[in-house]
């Protein structure tokens, strides 16, 4: 037989035990999930009813006390009544439910007569829990209703009838049906136990049987290789010794067999063929790379015409010299000592030329060893690496310009960045001062001239001119300072708690004053709601927001200022029924000094929402815009809501 039929029945017959094996495990993996799973099918869902129900009961027993003692805090009595009657629907429903599950009738065929008895057992148990738990949530329903009537008989009726039904018969009802099931779970492990060690000694005994069949199967076929490979190694280390005459008898006719005839004929061609000292000068001198060889000393011993051609030596001022004749003073010379314990390949150093020139060099070395392993000398060759270095140079010039243009592009960026902020700043302030300013002026100079011959009333009114247009400016530059803080990232956040809904109310109060022509309609379905949020930063989202709303929107409109809380969030939406903002403009519109293209002569400075995004920010919130020209627009801030009020740097 051939090596490759051996090797394959070998293999194709253990493969066979092999996955004979597997299949055995996984049917009988496969059996003890299926119980496994009828375990879980039969009783995990007993475990949860149990808790759940258990947790429910006592989550009424809690809120009806509550009640009683008038200890709702945040809630209200209505939604302390509406968990009430969600938890005596959710109960009602579990036990429904259960009671379908273990109704004799759906599983007439159960596995054993112990476990229909049980079943049986558990469908009267839940049939009672059923009557009890309607009795329970009638004095339930009662007791609400005299909470209305008579406080007095509701206490009486939650001591006397409430609390003894739940401690008396429902609570030791659902630890018995709980208990039942435990036991009935602890027998089918027990069974699912047996099955499992039983499979498992099936197993190791099948793996035993296959581990000893393919030792048996390998010692036969590896006996049959091995014996014709020993005699091919022998005779090779003859051959190693000198002894060319040295030849392989085999009688096999497999591979090995064809081997031994190939190697026969091998050695009797190298018998016939003598390599000529000449032949090797000629190889060496064809070299490229430059070829020094070395005694174990470090003597040069030879050399080849690339080494002469690139050093500038002659042969006969290498010859007998220490290597150390062309090596430079600052070469690393463990490249060269490291070839002791082996090869050395690609480590770069420095080569002298006859003139005192360094020249680089790609260089590896490599011990010469004879058969017991003493160092006959050194092997090292080395290539020029000038060109690559040239390269290598150059390419480096090319990254630090880069790298140097870049960051020269950058600077130019920043500054042009910079000085279109200047820009918009001067613009902006040239324009919006103006009108102020002119104000103060005259109103000033009017004073001044004709200020003794007029009425207090008249003086006032141009005292009145002078404090708004000083009130104007003085808010015109605490916006710049403030988005100048923003973009520098030093934006302060310092929360504390407040009342957001009356917070809210205070800020629309304060903007009715100014806007008579506009009616703001707030919504809020609770009363108060304590969070920890920066009361100056919130300032500056809502005015801002709502006088947006206001400003853009026509005479006699209206605003919605809706606050909808959630679980950790709080959501403010305002909507208004202006003039819209672009759908083009949309994602330009936070930026600082940008206004739609639509406002026409309605004056602003394109800070306002800068700042409403900055403030969000700064509470880790979110802002959205939905608009629509002519229809209006609709703002979303979304700010986290903290039970405790979050720590933060001063300086962001």
């Amino acid at each position: 037989m051939k090596i490759r039929q051996k090797l394959t029945i070998g293999f194709v017959g253990t493969s066979l035990l092999v996955g004979s094996i597997g299949c055995l495990a996984l049917i009988i993996d496969k059996n003890t999930h299926a119980h496994i799973d009828r375990i879980n099918e039969k009783y995990i869902y007993e475990f949860e009813f149990s808790s759940q129900a258990i947790a429910d009961l006592q989550a009424v027993n809690v809120a009806t006390h509550k009640l009683s003692i008038g200890e709702i805090h945040i809630y209200s009595r209505g939604e302390v009544v509406a968990l009430i009657g969600s938890k005596l629907k959710n109960i009602e429903k579990n036990i429904d439910d259960r009671i379908k599950r273990n109704n004799p009738a759906l599983i007439a065929s159960f596995e054993t007569e112990i476990a229909r008895e049980e079943l049986e057992k558990s469908y009267r148990s839940l049939k009672g829990l059923k009557v009890d738990f309607i009795r329970y949530k009638t004095f339930v329903t009662q007791y609400l209703q005299l909470l209305l009537i008579n406080e007095w008989d509701a206490k009486q009726l939650l001591a006397d009838k409430l609390e003894w039904y739940i401690e008396k018969r429902l609570l030791p009802a659902i630890e018995e049906y709980k208990q039942r099931a435990e036991n009935s779970l602890s027998t089918e492990a027990k069974e699912a136990k047996k099955m499992f060690l039983m499979g498992e000694r099936v197993i190791v005994s099948s793996t035993l049987a296959a581990v000893l069949t393919a030792i048996f199967i390998g010692y036969l076929i590896s006996r049959s290789i091995i014996k014709p490979i020993d005699k091919l190694t022998a005779a090779a280390i003859q051959i190693g010794e000198g002894h060319l005459e040295t030849r392989v008898a085999s009688d096999s006719q497999d591979e090995l067999g064809v081997l031994a005839d190939a190697f026969n004929q091998m050695m009797l061609g190298i018998s016939r063929t003598t390599v000529s000292q000449a032949y090797l000068d000629k190889i060496l001198s064809s070299m490229s790379d430059l070829l020094i060889v070395t005694d174990p000393e470090r003597i040069v011993t030879k050399v080849n015409q690339a080494t002469l051609n690139l050093l500038g030596f002659s042969e006969g001022e290498l010859l007998g010299r220490a290597i150390d004749i062309f090596l430079s003073q600052n070469t690393n010379l463990s490249v060269y000592t490291l070839a002791d314990n082996g090869l050395n390949l690609n480590l770069e150093t420095n080569l002298l030329t006859a003139e005192g020139r360094a020249i680089p060099v790609s260089f590896s070395s490599s011990a010469i060893v004879d058969e017991q392993g003493n160092k006959q000398g050194f092997v090292c060759v080395a290539r020029d690496i000038t060109e690559k270095k040239r390269i290598e140079a150059a390419m480096l010039q090319v990254r630090v310009a880069e790298a140097a243009k870049a960051e020269t592009d950058r600077a130019l960026q920043q500054e042009k960045h910079l000085n279109e902020m200047k820009s918009q700043f001067i613009s902006v302030a040239s324009h919006e001062f103006r009108t102020p300013l002119t104000t103060i002026l005259s109103s000033t100079e009017l004073l001044r001239d004709y200020g003794y011959k007029w009425t207090e009333e008249r003086k006032n009114q141009h005292f009145q001119r002078i404090m708004t247009s000083v009130k104007y400016m003085t808010g015109l530059l605490n916006d710049v300072l403030l988005i100048g803080k923003a973009e520098a990232g030093k934006i302060e956040f310092n929360p504390h708690s407040i009342d957001i809904v009356n917070f809210c109310k205070e800020i629309i109060e304060e903007i009715e004053i100014t806007a008579k022509h506009h009616k703001i309609l707030f919504h809020c379905k609770r009363q108060y709601i304590h969070a920890c949020m920066d009361e100056k930063l919130l300032r500056h989202i809502f005015s801002n927001l709502l006088s947006n709303a206001i400003k853009y929107s026509p005479k006699g409109g209206t605003v919605s200022f809706e606050l909808i809380f959630q679980l950790e969030h709080l959501m403010f939406q305002i909507q208004d029924q202006g003039i819209g903002i672009p759908q083009t403009e949309l994602s330009q519109l936070f930026d600082t000094f940008h206004r739609a293209s639509n406002v026409g002569t309605i004056p602003g400075t394109g800070l306002g929402l800068a700042i409403v995004k900055k403030s969000v920010e700064a509470h880790g919130g979110q802002i959205t815009v939905k608009s629509e020209v002519g229809v209006g627009t609709t703002f979303q801030v979304t700010l986290p809501l903290y039970e405790v009020c979050p720590t933060r740097d001063s300086d962001r």
